[in-house]
């Protein structure tokens, strides 16, 4: 070993490497230890040990054993510990899911014992009291028996999951001004269920924003009543009586209506508002397909603001909502685009970023050189996360770099290694 490292080590501790790796082996002191009863900082010991060579003291390989999970009862090996807390738990998946609490259902406000599905009117696909099909106008507009069989595919099971929500059936004394209607903020998807009726008419534009759907037809008007989408239905309407197969596809229609996905601290969550017997039944078949329930559930303290005492909204934990939107989206052909987008949205994740200190570290320059001339560009903007963390685009790097290689140029640069620098960037 040179001796002025040697020297140094003595200076900075009073030993040689050799005397201090035997005193630290000796009365088994590791870096961290050594380090605390010295006052000094542990990871600047560490460089200094590595640097002067001194072998310190190193604890023994744990000892291991085998455990059994509390949660999904496998075995895993792990360091035994002596604080009872730990190896419990396989992972921290099942440790999160020891953690969920059973699901009270009488968070509820109603009667659920009593509860049954809706099951479709025996009026479905009878015309009796709405006269012969040539005695309206319309009938040349659209598919006025669409919902004539009930639900018995995904193809109807979607229009009638955001009939539930967002649909509105208009009564009246003459047969032919009986109205059905679907408004919409997403445009697309009210023009998605007005050519799977094979609507001919054009679509308008209501309160400035919404798309709106509106058919004078007392045949799909007694269809949808018959099936629960009575007038006034958001006090009363239910969860219907389908085959399980289709529950995927109405329950998307619902959300694609009055349910959203939006993104908390980069995490997914699903809301879900409603009626408290179409929540109930909602939150039936979700836990029967996927054993998940809500993590929340609410029902609003004023009720001025509401149409009734009984609305309500459920709201479920990120990796449950993730699991739901797996299993609604999966092999669905009709849905929203803008909720579709949200809810398999890329949330930002700061790590995976490009930052001005990998910047820096990639050009051999310094982070202060970076930020000093982030916003001297003329057209590429600076980014910024919420923290402040600054980061570059893919697309955008190599149009930093050039840029930032010609800063490096500039006669007003005060950099030591300049030259260096310029030399290794021709390179780059």
């Amino acid at each position: 070993m040179e001796n002025h490292l040697v020297l140094e080590c003595i200076e900075k501790y009073g030993k040689t490497p050799n005397e201090l790796s035997r005193y630290l082996q000796e009365n088994k002191l590791t870096i961290t230890e050594f380090a605390r009863r010295s006052g000094k900082n542990n990871s600047t010991v560490g460089k200094h040990f590595k640097k002067y060579g001194v072998h310190p003291y190193k604890l023994p390989l744990a000892e291991k054993a085998e455990f059994i999970c509390k949660n999904c009862n496998t075995t895993f090996v792990k360091v035994i510990r002596n604080s009872p807390i730990y190896n419990q738990f396989c992972s921290q998946s099942c440790f999160a899911d020891s953690q969920v609490k059973e699901f009270d259902e009488s968070n509820f406000r109603f009667n659920t014992k009593e509860y049954e599905f809706f099951a479709p009117d025996e009026t479905l696909g009878t015309y009796d009291i709405v006269g012969k099909q040539k005695n309206f106008r319309n009938k040349e507009i659209c598919n006025h028996f669409f919902f004539k069989y009930g639900i018995i595919n995904k193809i109807i099971a979607y229009p009638f999951g955001v009939m539930l929500g967002d649909g509105n059936t208009f009564p009246s004394k003459k047969n032919a001004t009986k109205t059905v209607s679907i408004s919409q903020k997403d445009h697309d998807i009210v023009e998605k269920i007005s050519k799977l009726l094979n609507y001919t008419n054009e679509l308008k534009i209501v309160r400035d924003k919404y798309k709106e759907l509106r058919i004078h037809s007392p045949y799909l008007f007694n269809d949808l009543v018959a099936l629960g989408c009575v007038p006034n239905k958001s006090l009363v309407v239910n969860y219907p009586l389908i085959p399980d197969s289709l529950d995927s596809t109405v329950i998307l229609g619902l959300i694609d209506a009055d349910g959203s996905w939006f993104h908390r601290n980069s995490q997914l969550f699903l809301a879900i508002c409603g009626n408290e017997k179409l929540m109930y039944g909602v939150y039936l078949k979700i836990k029967k397909h996927l054993n998940i329930t809500p993590s929340h559930v609410w029902y609003p303290i004023d009720h001025n603001d509401c149409k009734s005492e009984s609305f309500m909204k459920m709201l479920f934990c990120s990796r449950d909502s993730i699991k739901i939107r797996d299993w609604l989206y999966d092999g669905a052909e009709i849905y929203g685009e803008r909720k579709h987008s949200i809810a398999y949205e890329e949330t930002f994740n700061y790590k995976k970023q490009f930052t001005t200190t990998h910047m820096a570290a990639y050009l051999g320059v310094s982070v202060d050189f970076i930020k000093s001339n982030l916003k001297k560009h003329p057209h590429l903007p600076v980014h910024k996360t919420s923290g402040g963390l600054r980061y570059f685009l893919k697309e955008e790097k190599k149009q930093w770099v050039d840029f930032l290689r010609i800063q490096l140029e500039d006669p007003k640069s005060r950099l030591p290694n300049k030259n260096e620098l310029i030399n290794k960037w021709q390179v780059v």
